[in-house]
């Protein structure tokens, strides 16, 4: 229940950068329902969005890019627009600034940025007892500031996608992703991402970055794609799947298109060695020549 704790902090707002131990602890200073992952403080009609590492969504950050895939309020059954939820879709459809509350796993929380919610995907995947529901999943991008005429044209501009109550979208296992590879990277290639000015590329099609991120992680069938790997996580991500980051072999501020011939999944140890290795360039060298390979091999 809102209110519970007497906020202390003079009414200030949280600044970026800052840290609290637990969600109560940002409770007592701001006010508000701690027990929402999106939920507005006391006197104030800003949006807060909480990420846990350690929650039980399967949420993920797209660290070439900065989208946050954020899942819909409501963990079993069919979600609805309804308290979060819509709380998130009046925020799309006002083009509002959010605060973005991170938290690693193990870790404390830390108002990390500004996003804004620039999409949302009706989907049909299990809950979390299993049963396939209606969800809603949400792409969240950073920007700079709250303040809407710092932010990049395409996002300020952007019109607001009209989402029809029925649109519906099968989240397919990695069978039928493989099943349907040639045609959806013929969609992919007939669509491709436009690139903003900023020195970080983002793409302003989060739809179409996960749907390009998803056949690539299928093509890997459960494996790390550099052949020259040597061990992958041992453990899982929240869905079970393996931990895989898709990364742009030749990253797009360089000119690399953004296709899935051009992106590889990588375990965290992969990626690593390819952003920071003393091999890099001619590690780049092969995954690339790995992804052409099977990707045209799909292709067939």
């Amino acid at each position: 229940m809102a209110g519970r704790f007497t906020p202390n902090r003079r009414n200030l707002p949280p600044q970026i950068g800052e840290q609290f131990k637990d969600r109560v602890e940002i409770w007592s200073y701001f006010g508000g329902q701690w027990v929402q992952g999106v939920t507005k403080f006391e006197n104030e009609g800003v949006v807060n969005v909480f990420f846990d590492e350690d929650g039980p969504y399967a949420d993920e950050i797209d660290h070439e890019t900065g989208t946050v895939e954020y899942r819909g309020k409501g963990l079993t059954g069919e979600q609805k627009l309804t308290e979060g939820n819509e709380l998130l879709e009046n925020a799309r459809l006002n083009k509002s600034a959010v605060r973005f509350w991170y938290k690693p796993s193990k870790g404390t929380w830390t108002f990390r940025n500004w996003v804004t919610v620039i999409d949302r995907d009706n989907i049909e995947e299990e809950d979390v007892e299993g049963n396939l529901a209606k969800r809603f999943l949400w792409y969240l991008d950073p920007v700079i500031s709250n303040d809407k005429t710092l932010w990049p044209i395409e996002l300020s501009q952007a019109p607001v996608r009209q989402i029809p109550e029925d649109e519906l979208i099968l989240v397919k296992n990695s069978k039928n992703l493989i099943d349907d590879y040639a045609k959806i990277a013929k969609d992919l290639e007939e669509n491709p991402t436009t690139l903003s000015s900023n020195v970080k590329p983002r793409s302003p099609q989060p739809r179409r970055r996960k749907r390009a991120k998803d056949i690539v992680i299928a093509r890997a069938a459960g494996k790390c794609e550099n052949d020259l790997c040597t061990g992958m996580p041992p453990d899982v991500k929240k869905d079970g799947t393996p931990i895989f980051q898709v990364d742009h072999i030749i990253q797009l501020s360089e000119g690399g298109p953004d296709q899935p011939d051009n992106m590889i999944a990588l375990c965290p140890n992969c990626h690593s060695a390819k952003t920071f290795g003393n091999n890099r360039n001619e590690m780049t060298s092969r995954l690339k020549k790995i992804a052409v390979q099977k990707h045209r091999s799909l292709l067939t």
